[in-house]
């Protein structure tokens, strides 16, 4: 015997219950069984003995009237359990297999209420932080996904699934892969209304998983119940028991018995009276014995066959889409079959081993249940009222008029003779590139296997040996983006989103012994970027809208396409028309949802304004009419419209002076207005971002940016030491103060350092084990600055971050190294030493480091270009370095510095203007070049443009490279000026070598300037003072 059995038998004192599991313990060698519903209140030893035999003992959880029940049953004579706990959702104990060693058995009947069950992963919970391997099974009443059921009502990720996911992801439970019928419960239904799911199921912990002993779980053939019984084989090896010989009376029961008897008694023999009556019986009971074993083997290979036959067919049904009505019935044929055939091997199981428990005659007494499977009564139309107000009950009659109601109400539709003669076929939904696409509105259910994927994720990965930085880089990189498509392009209910979002900070703060943990950071600051204080986290949520407003935006600006020609055909092309979604088809919907984020970030480009609203449309740089001060109380309705202002494509000032100022009509007489017609543009070009990114930047464009980070990037800390001093300064490490504040405990003293308050400012700087390691460290050569607090300890830091980076990437794995070291104490362990600590943080350090070493040696005697002052471009070369320069008031201005091979000043020019965008100004600062460059210049061998904005300088590369603008940033009559020199190259600098140009930009700022000879008394002192300084560099 090798096996368990699990089973919600529907009655555990049904006569067809009873036979079918002693049939399931001999036939596969089950030990242990435990039996859910089974719907008996109290029973005592001699019934049980009567029911599985004298070697079983039990333990039984009563039921509630008819409902409920639990029964665990295993045998005394090879195995000992010993009950932990029980209650009317699980009963679970310790069962001893001796050489085998002690499992932890839970035997579950879940609740169908979702927050009654909660009690259920609570118990399961608690004991399973043992070391024991754990196996749990039974009727959890509750499926994962859609693959589990057929038929009836889609499947819905309701809290009941949801919880029992987090709880086998938590406590690293792991279903095992069954075999036998796909479902294991079935509502014995005929047609359209019969529903299979798969309710019961067996999980184990990792240690039972880690056995020597492969665990194989069956499906038996669902016979005396509308349940399967659950066959977990554990043990390779046979429990070897004593068979015992048992003698049948199952001959009455046959006809061809008498005869037999009679054949062998009316043979003569030879002896004394009673030697003949031995012998004659003797004869009899040989010829009985020998003519029963071959009819019983007969019973037995039926038997068998039976069970095959079922099975093959409950297999058929699960799998088959079109199981028919006869193969049905002869299903319900075989079941039937099979329990009179394992009645009569019962009987005869029972006469040998000489017990009478069985009751012959009424079948209602006390020891049978009486049962009956419920059925719904169907829903009948007995007649209906035709047009006349005639009552008609003719059933043809009936049709016809449902028929005629209806073809007359609704037009016939082509879709079969189109799909015959396109050869397609008709579908009310289908899956598209993984997106759903109906004739309905989509609903949770349609959505399941998003959230299934991602929980599957989850529970691969498990939380034990992932730490929280781990955690975080997995759900950001892979789970929060597996909705990101659908969530795209298909209206995903919010509710879906927000359940993938709270299983990935269940994730994240999860314990590594599988219990909930404390969320120490809200989810929200989780998925700020790191630049502004949060962990770089996307919310899918908050993603939506941006993400939808790039398609938004290639249905305005592809006209010609063929998805716009469709939609604007239906829906119109103006996305900002009518708020009211109502009533329009799923694109539009997801397209005006796009729009409402797009808003923002596009503004006309001027032609005769004909679809330009003045004051609500943006126009006037990158803001509305509304937002700059005029003297507009009402337009009237001949100026509503932007081409009210223009005539003969210029601007009419005169009607301009009666809305607004000279200073605000200066402006808007230097938009240019072009002649091809209005249309839209991105207000913000070639920021090296997508427009989904800018958008979703701009959520947080209201916080301040976190200075701090941007410096303690160049420490190079480890993903774990950097989480760690990241929780530091937001006051979220659950120190003892921490924990005392939130009530959690009554005590803030410092497990080391007795008297003294654990809080923030102690564990970084002032606990005792960290000097011990920084004294440690500073007979090592590494000498750490002295500190206050936490707050001067980051100042420090911070400072050192350019010109010793390792220090810090020292100090701070020291404190993180302490940290853990003391919750090993907190928690009963033993505290590492500091020698150990300033090793490990020592070593973590220089792993840092060497990941990036240093290139100063590697390229000795060889010319580099400097990163830190301005290089001069080869012999009979020219440099322009450029750079442009933006304030909030829209105030901007462009820098021009020219140089020669040997670093002497050429000229300079500074020019401001009204712009929004830098990007779009450091081109403008380019193309400037042209405006200032003489005619000498063209005879230099080639000229080198320098800029500090990586972006730009990729797009006029590209287009010098005859690469396609897709932007159409560029017009390329604007480069013609490049063609005058012999060479042109663009090249990219940091911000430090290009400090003349960035003084140009900003000296701009005040008023427009241009020098051409370096004696001018015009250019300041501290512009020579920074020319010499770079000229003396190189």
């Amino acid at each position: 015997m090798n096996s368990l059995l699990f089973w919600n038998c529907r009655g555990a004192r049904k006569k067809e219950a009873s036979r079918y599991l002693k049939e399931i313990v001999k036939d596969h060698g089950a030990f242990f069984a435990g039996l859910v519903e089974t719907k008996i209140d109290c029973l005592d030893k001699f019934e049980f003995n009567r029911m599985m035999g004298n070697n079983w003992d039990f333990f039984i959880y009563p039921s509630n009237g008819l409902s409920g029940g639990i029964l665990t049953c295993w045998r005394s004579d090879l195995v000992s359990f010993s009950v932990t706990h029980a209650s009317s959702q699980a009963v679970i104990g310790e069962l001893n297999c001796g050489m085998e060693g002690i499992w932890l058995i839970a035997t579950v009947y879940g609740d169908n209420n979702c927050y009654n069950k909660e009690k259920l992963w609570k118990t399961l919970g608690n004991h399973s932080f043992g070391k024991l391997p754990f196996i749990v099974g039974g009727d959890f009443n509750c499926i994962l996904s859609q693959d589990e059921k057929k038929g009836g009502k889609k499947f819905v990720f309701n809290k009941g699934a949801l919880d029992m996911l987090a709880f086998m992801r938590n406590l690293d439970f792991h279903e095992i892969q069954a075999t036998g019928p796909k479902f294991t419960w079935c509502n014995n239904k005929n047609g359209l209304a019969r529903i299979l799911e798969k309710l019961d199921r067996c999980i184990v912990n990792a240690k039972a998983l880690s056995k020597p002993n492969k665990l194989v779980v069956k499906h038996l053939a669902r016979v005396a119940s509308d349940h399967c019984p659950l066959l977990v084989k554990i043990f390779s090896n046979n429990f070897h028991t004593n068979k015992e010989l048992r003698f049948e009376d199952v001959w009455l029961s046959y006809r061809a018995s008498w005869f037999i008897v009679k054949s062998s008694w009316q043979k003569s023999m030879v002896g004394s009276e009673a030697e003949i009556l031995n012998k004659k019986l003797r004869r009899s009971l040989r010829a009985l014995f020998f003519w029963s074993k071959a009819k019983n083997g007969e019973l037995n290979i039926h038997k068998d066959k039976l069970k095959l036959e079922i099975l093959q067919l409950q297999e058929e049904e699960a799998t088959s889409d079109c199981f028919s009505e006869l193969r049905s019935s002869l299903l319900r044929a075989k079941i039937i079959d099979l329990n009179s055939t394992i009645g009569r091997l019962q009987t005869w199981w029972n006469q040998r081993a000489k017990v009478r428990w069985l009751k012959e005659g009424d079948s209602n007494s006390k020891f049978f249940h009486n049962y009956a499977s419920a059925k719904y009564k169907s829903n009948v139309i007995n007649g209906v009222l035709d047009l006349d107000g005639c009552f008609v009950e003719d059933r043809e009659k009936v049709e016809k008029i449902f028929f005629d109601n209806f073809s007359n109400k609704w037009a016939r539709r082509r879709k079969k003779s189109l799909s015959k003669s396109l050869n397609f076929k008709i579908v009310k939904e289908l899956n598209y590139l993984g997106v759903k696409l109906a004739l309905r509105r989509l609903v949770v259910a349609d959505f399941n296997g998003i959230i299934e994927r991602t929980s599957n994720k989850l529970n691969v990965w498990g939380n034990k040996f992932i730490s929280s930085a781990g955690k975080i880089q997995l759900v950001n990189s892979t789970c929060l983006a597996i909705p990101i498509f659908s969530a795209t392009h298909s209206l995903v209910p919010t509710r879906v989103l927000h359940i993938i979002e709270k299983l990935c900070r269940d994730y994240v703060w999860c314990k590594g012994n599988g219990s909930k943990g404390m969320h120490f950071v809200a989810w929200n600051v989780l998925c700020r970027p790191k630049h502004k204080g949060g962990r770089g986290l996307m919310s899918i949520v908050d993603k939506c809208g941006p993400l939808r407003a790039r398609l938004a935006w290639n249905f305005i600006k592809n006209p010609d396409s063929l998805a716009h020609k469709i939609i604007a055909a239906k829906n119109g092309s103006d996305l900002w028309k009518n708020l009211n979604l109502c009533t329009v088809s799923t694109a539009w919907r997801i397209l005006k949802i796009g729009a409402k984020h797009l808003w923002p970030f596009v503004r006309w480009k001027i032609s005769s304004g004909e679809f330009i609203n003045t004051v609500n449309d943006t126009w006037l740089l990158n803001r509305n009419l509304s937002s700059w001060p005029t003297y507009i109380a009402h337009m009237d309705g001949s100026t509503n419209l932007l081409s009210g202002f223009i005539t003969n494509r210029d601007w009419d000032v005169e009607k301009l002076r009666m809305y607004c100022g000279p200073e605000l009509i200066k402006i808007i007489c230097g938009i240019k207005i072009h002649s091809e017609q209005d249309k839209m543009e991105l207000t913000y070009k070639c920021s090296g971002r997508s427009l989904s990114s800018v958008i979703l930047n701009s959520f947080f464009s209201e916080l301040c940016d976190d200075l701090v980070w941007s410096k303690w990037k160049k420490l190079r800390l480890r993903p774990r030491v950097e989480f760690f001093w990241w929780k530091l300064r937001l006051n979220v490490i659950p120190t003892n103060s921490f924990l005392q504040q939130r009530n959690l405990i009554d005590y803030s003293d410092c497990p080391r350092c007795k008297g003294i308050v654990e809080d923030v400012d102690h564990i970084s700087v002032k606990c005792i084990k960290i000097h011990s390691i920084v004294k440690l460290l500073a007979e090592w050569g590494y000498v750490m600055p002295t500190f206050c607090n936490f707050s001067d300890c980051i100042q420090i830091f911070s400072n050192l971050a350019n010109s010793d980076p390792f220090l810090g990437n020292l100090f701070c794995p020291a404190v993180f190294l302490c940290w853990k070291s003391r919750n090993k104490l907190s928690h009963g362990g033993n505290e590492d030493s500091s020698m150990i600590l300033a090793t490990n943080a020592f070593c973590m350090s220089v792993a840092s480091f060497s990941c990036n070493q240093s290139l100063e040696n590697w390229n000795t005697n060889q010319l580099q270009l400097s990163n830190v002052s301005w290089c001069p471009p080869p012999p009979r070369w020219i440099k322009a370095n450029v750079d442009a320069s933006i304030s909030t008031n829209n105030r901007a201005a462009i820098g021009v510095v020219f140089r020669d091979c040997k670093g002497r000043f050429l000229g300079a020019f500074g020019r401001g203007l009204l712009h929004w965008d830098i990007a779009q100004v450091e081109i403008l600062s380019i193309l400037a070049v042209g405006d200032i460059t003489k005619d000498w210049m063209f005879q230099a061998e080639g000229i080198i443009i320098e800029s500090d904005n990586l972006n730009v300088v990729r797009l006029f590369v590209d287009n010098i490279n005859n690469n396609f603008d897709k932007e159409g940033i560029l017009n390329p009559k604007d480069l013609d000026f490049l063609q005058n020199f012999r060479q042109v190259h663009f090249n990219f600098s940091v911000r430090d070598c290009n400090r003349l140009a960035d003084f140009c930009a900003s000296l701009a700022l005040l008023s427009d300037f241009i020098w051409d000879d370096i004696s001018s008394n015009k250019i300041p002192p501290s512009f020579l003072s920074l020319l010499k300084e770079e000229c003396l560099c190189n």
